[in-house]
């Protein structure tokens, strides 16, 4: 309130408003009163221009409170936006990571050298992950070869979770179809690693077959 004649200018009042809102929305407890706070968070988020902030945090702060208000496509375009066009800053792994929740093939159609996360900045499961949507963005632009390895890198990762290796053999295979290799697009289908990629430790019963 002491310094209440500075936001008085348009777009600062916009930002202030916005902050506002999110603390209150944040804040409160009460069912009654978050929903009251989040019809305000709403409309202070339809008069924020991200474009006009000062650092990446508002673009994460942005996106945030669009999906806590179930805006959840809103802040998917809010983060695409932010990892593809603005310099890069870590809390864009976060974004990174919801999108991965949110709507992973959005993110694997970010440009190249976007998509992927610092290993050093994330979990384990995250790298994986982020590897798999890598492999089906090499897929879907035709690099065949390079999505192949990436399969193949999360089948041998001993971080892989089972549902890992489920995903990468199925995306395998539609890359052996792809290639007109239809012995090893069913094999992989099936859930048979096929006999050139040796298992990772601790798969599905039905992942540990191997064609000899």
């Amino acid at each position: 309130m002491e310094h209440l004649p500075v936001l008085e200018a348009k777009e600062i009042r916009d930002q202030a408003a916005f902050l506002s809102a999110l603390i209150h929305y944040r804040w409160t407890s009460d069912e009654h009163e978050r929903f009251r706070h989040g019809i305000t968070l709403l409309s202070t988020l339809t008069n924020l221009k991200i474009e006009d902030c000062f650092g990446g945090l508002w673009w994460w702060q942005a996106g945030c409170a669009s999906r806590d208000i179930g805006l959840t496509q809103s802040a998917i375009q809010i983060f695409c936006k932010s990892i593809e066009n603005s310099y890069s800053f870590p809390l864009q792994n976060r974004m990174r990571a919801l999108l991965l929740k949110d709507d992973p093939e959005q993110l694997s159609r970010l440009p190249s050298g976007k998509r992927a996360v610092a290993a050093h900045q994330a979990p384990e499961s995250f790298q994986v992950d982020s590897v798999l949507v890598e492999a089906e963005a090499q897929f879907l632009q035709g690099q065949y070869e390079e999505s192949l390895r990436l399969c193949r890198d999360v089948l041998r990762r001993k971080n892989a979770n089972e549902t890992h290796h489920l995903n990468a053999l199925r995306l395998l295979g539609k890359v052996f179809q792809a290639q007109g290799r239809y012995e090893e697009s069913v094999q992989c289908f099936t859930g048979i690693i096929p006999k050139d990629i040796p298992p990772a430790p601790g798969p599905s019963a039905a992942a540990q077959r191997e064609i000899r």
